[in-house]
């Protein structure tokens, strides 16, 4: 390109930048230059600004020079001007006003600067809170459980938004006492000194309630009979909106249900409530295919197929295929019967046959269990297990054969063996949500017993015990963190525990610094054997990048080692690393690399698969 030619595109290209602010100057309205507040003592300029709608042009925009600001809108500064009042009046500052408001223009009256004088005025406390029933009165006891439970306190400041709350706790507090058609009105009586107002809570109980008819709508292939049973609610009892909705939940729990709503019919002040209850059902059968990828699992295929009312009322049947690396085949069959032995309990029978292929060894395992599950509260529950199965050790990493390790007789005992156990659980999840929980904590308790009944070829005692752990920093950022103990201990005198049943630490569910199973005892060749106690723990930061995709840091720490109640916490490992998630709804695709610390032997790992790593 010429000289010349250089000298015109340059002069275009000037020509259009200095055109931008031109462009949109016919007919321009005014614009906002500055919005100044004064007169607040007790609240900033800028959370007053925060509220409205008129704004001054950012530092972000006054660089972009081209860009215009915010046009000068009469009656939304009006609305504005409201809203700041509004804000005082919610913090307790009863008689804030606006004194003046001044607006000056620049001298081609394109831009504009708006000063708002205002007086805040004292912040009201409350010099008492008094109770009025309309209909009935109530006794000592009872108003004594009901201010424990209200924001607003005497003495304190007066906030409007703490008002409409304790209204609410108000009418939910006499709701639950049986009383559905409870209504609550206030009224505020200020001081002459305007500086302490009086706070009167008009409440109107009504009639207490009574359950009239309980129907279902929305069934049909289940029969209403089945149902029955699980509600907690009889007609003729006295209104309760707590079992009602625990009767609900219950409902929800069988699985048969896509939702499940109870209503209560309120009709003109009427003891009698009649209850309906909506439900819309599943589908009869429904078949999940999945197809995935994973640096340990490498390719994995797995269908789930669940047929509701499986051989008539609530059954359910399961069946459950999948195929990997790690187990290359893996046919799990569940039989759940809910409601035995009693409405919030299910009893579970489930036969399996597993070829596992980890690390460590190859196993063939066949067999079953069979579960009563129970739950204790709305976020507890436990269960007890028995598991009975046949196993065959086709290979292992043992420094010995097993003919070595005993003589030749217990060889076969050795490599096919059986085993029997009873598993008790005990767990409480408040965490929330599903797949991504930013809240709430997992506590979990595991204790099996093994060598009960059938011969069972050897005997231990394993406990496993886990904390989870899920807070909100702020919008997006999570702080999770774990931590699991296992304690193993063979019963008998040889002290010999399968291998298949010991600890292992290192993967992408343990310690990522690790390879699979690569943390704790290994051979001669480095590989794993596990251990008999273990500690492995986690702490990640989970921040949002960008829409579905969230990054994370992480830092985790553990080992395993050879004899049971054998913690060295002096030869804990550490592993730190980084990764991605990319949110679906069946949980995140994650990406994890991870290195260890102090240990230069070891390479950094790499890890793709689904879900959390906790």
């Amino acid at each position: 390109m010429s000289s010349k030619q250089s000298g015109i595109t340059l002069l275009i290209a000037l020509l259009i930048c200095f055109s931008f602010p031109l462009l949109g100057a016919e007919g321009q309205s005014t614009q906002v230059k500055k919005v100044k507040v004064q007169g607040n003592r007790l609240m900033s300029s800028s959370k007053l600004r925060s509220v409205m709608d008129t704004k001054e042009k950012g530092i972000v925009n006054k660089l972009l020079f081209w860009r215009k600001g915010v046009h000068f809108d009469e009656n939304l500064f009006e609305y504005d001007l409201d809203r700041i009042i509004n804000l005082y009046q919610k913090e307790g500052f009863l008689n804030a006003e606006i004194v003046e408001t001044e607006t000056k223009y620049t001298p081609k009256r394109d831009k504009i600067t708006l000063l708002i004088s205002l007086n805040e005025g004292v912040r009201v406390k409350i010099s008492e809170i008094n109770y009025k029933f309309v209909d009935a009165e109530t006794s000592e006891q009872e108003l004594n459980r009901l201010a424990k439970l209200l924001n607003l306190k005497k003495r304190s400041y007066f906030r409007d938004d703490l008002l409409k709350k304790d209204i609410i706790i108000i009418e939910d507090f006499y709701d639950k006492l049986g009383f559905p058609y409870v209504k609550t009105d206030y009224q505020l009586t200020l001081s002459e000194s305007e500086t302490e107002v009086a706070v009167t809570y008009k409440i109107k109980k009504g009639p207490l309630g009574y359950l009239d008819t309980i129907s279902f709508k929305g069934l049909d292939r289940v029969k209403e009979r089945y149902l029955n049973k699980y509600l907690i609610i009889k007609q003729g009892e006295q209104y309760n909106p707590v079992k009602i909705e625990k009767s609900r939940r219950t409902l929800q729990s069988l699985g048969m249900f896509q939702y499940v709503n109870a209503n209560v019919i309120l009709n003109d002040y009427s003891e009698a409530l009649p209850v309906e209850i909506i439900v819309r059902e599943n589908d009869s059968i429904n078949a999940k295919f999945g197809v995935g990828y994973g640096i340990e699992e490498k390719i994995r295929i797995y269908t789930e197929i669940s047929k509701l009312r499986f051989l008539g009322g609530l059954r359910k049947g399961v069946l459950y295929i999948k195929h990997s690396s790690l187990e290359p085949i893996n046919i799990d069959l569940k039989l759940i019967q809910p409601g035995i032995p009693t409405p919030y309990s299910a009893i579970i029978l489930n036969p399996f046959y597993r070829l596992e292929n980890e690390p460590g060894y190859k196993i063939e395992r066949v067999g079953g269990n069979t579960s009563i599950q129970q739950r204790l509260t709305e976020h507890s529950s436990t269960s007890l297990t028995y598991t009975f199965e046949n196993n065959y050790l086709k290979s292992s990493v043992e420094h010995k054969t097993p003919a070595e390790r005993r003589n030749t007789n217990d060889d076969i005992r050795l490599s096919n063996y059986r085993k029997s156990s009873v598993t008790w659980t005990l767990l409480r999840d408040t965490s929330s949500p599903r797949f991504y929980p930013d809240r709430g904590i997992i506590l979990s308790n595991s204790i099996t017993l093994s060598g009960i009944g059938f011969n069972s070829d050897f005997h231990f005692l394993r406990v496993i015990p886990e904390a989870r752990y899920f807070l909100s920093l702020k919008k997006g950022y999570v702080f999770a963190t774990r931590l699991k103990l296992g304690y193993l201990k063979d019963l008998t005198a040889d002290n010999y525990i399968p291998i298949e049943e010991r600890f292992y630490a290192g993967g992408s569910h343990s310690n990522r610094g690790w390879s699979r199973s690569a943390l704790g005892p290994l051979t001669a060749d480095n590989e794993p054997l596990g251990g008999m106690s273990l500690i492995d723990g986690s702490f990640e930061l989970r921040t949002p990048l960008w829409q579905n995709l969230t990054m994370v840091w992480f830092f985790d720490y553990g080992n395993v080692w050879l004899e049971n109640m054998e913690y060295e916490l002096d030869e804990l490992r550490f592993g730190v690393g980084g990764g991605l998630r990319y949110a679906t709804p069946f949980g995140p695709i994650r990406l994890d690399i991870g290195s260890p610390i102090k240990d230069k032997s070891k390479k950094v790992q790499f890890f793709i698969s689904l879900g959390q790593a906790f």
